[in-house]
């Protein structure tokens, strides 16, 4: 939100302590007239850490998945007429270990679902790990038809839509370190 790197703003280090402190797109946007909304379902993306600084509104549901958000997304287009900044989360990939959409569950094999116990202490990351390459692979292409949906809605709503992409962090066993922000 602040145009920094993770590894600069440490809003993510739980023992910081710490809220949004800088100014945000969010906050710049809103003042320049536009309908300023956070719709997501990454559950760190809470008022309580600040993450709310700048948006008109701020719809925050963890634990659910894109069709949710998806539908929000819809319902906040068609409501809101002139200019909109919406700050879209998605926590489906991230979860991608724990439950496959069922368009996964059929391209994969019965080996790809052999779930690792993952570490529950907050300093190390789940180290390389190339079996679940195939299932993380097949979430994406599944989140890629939701991507799809997605941008038939804002294109629907405005075909000259700016849309932004990226990740808060990569994924931590495809990388050969114990560096949850790492370069890799």
């Amino acid at each position: 939100f602040t145009g920094k790197y993770s590894k600069d703003h440490l809003i993510y280090d739980p023992r910081k302590g710490e809220k949004i402190n800088d100014i945000t797109i969010a906050e710049i946007l809103r003042d320049e007239g536009y309908s300023t909304s956070l719709i997501s379902s990454i559950p760190k993306l809470t008022p309580l850490n600040g993450f709310d600084r700048g948006f008109d509104r701020c719809i925050v549901a963890p634990n659910q998945d894109s069709h949710f958000i998806i539908n929000e997304v819809k319902e906040q287009l068609t409501a809101i007429n002139g200019n909109q900044y919406l700050f879209i989360g998605f926590f489906d990939v991230h979860e991608a270990f724990k439950l496959q959409p069922i368009s996964s569950q059929v391209r994969n094999s019965a080996n790809d679902f052999k779930y690792k116990q993952i570490r529950k202490e907050k300093g190390l990351s789940v180290l390389y790990d190339k079996e679940r390459f195939t299932m993380c692979e097949n979430t994406i292409h599944h989140f890629d038809s939701k991507l799809n949906e997605l941008y038939n809605i804002i294109n629907d709503y405005d075909e000259n839509a700016t849309v932004v992409l990226h990740s808060d962090h990569g994924v931590d066993f495809i990388t050969k370190n114990t560096q949850r922000l790492s370069k890799e």
